[in-house]
């Protein structure tokens, strides 16, 4: 079972292929921006966590009101 995990098939032996090749399509700008993106998104996680412990309920209230402000401010 976990040699079948594993296995890996190369791409010019798909018979669908016809010698089409795999392209990059993630440039350097776009790898800098995800891993950006990840380490905020986690960020955000872990300070919800903390201001849970503080302020309990009040946590809701004031998401829903950041959450309000972006609505509007996108508009």
């Amino acid at each position: 079972m976990r040699d079948s995990i594993f296995l890996r098939k190369a791409v010019s032996a798909d018979p669908n292929s016809e010698g089409l090749q795999m392209r990059r399509t993630l440039g350097l700008l776009d790898l800098i921006f995800l891993g950006i993106g990840s380490i905020m998104g986690t960020g955000v996680f872990v300070l919800t966590g903390k201001a849970a412990l503080h302020a309990g309920p009040g946590v809701m209230q004031s998401f829903s009101q950041a959450a309000q402000c972006a609505r509007l401010s996108a508009k």
